[in-house]
C-alpha cells in the first residue's frame, strides 16, 4: 500500500519490534496504528 513493510513508530501496530518488550509495547499497550497508517487506511475506507 505504502510501499513499506514496517513502520518505524514504535506507536505503531505495524513496527517491525526486534525485542520482546518492543513488541508487547506496540502491539499490547498500543495496540493501534500510528496518525500516518491510520489516515491511510481511513482514505481506503470511502
Amino acid at each position: 500500500m505504502t510501499g513499506d513493510v514496517f513502520c518505524d513508530s514504535l506507536d505503531c501496530r505495524l513496527n517491525n519490534a526486534h525485542w520482546q518488550k518492543d513488541l508487547l509495547y506496540s502491539q499490547l499497550k498500543i495496540g493501534k496504528l500510528c496518525n500516518k497508517h491510520q489516515a491511510l487506511l481511513d482514505k481506503l475506507h470511502l
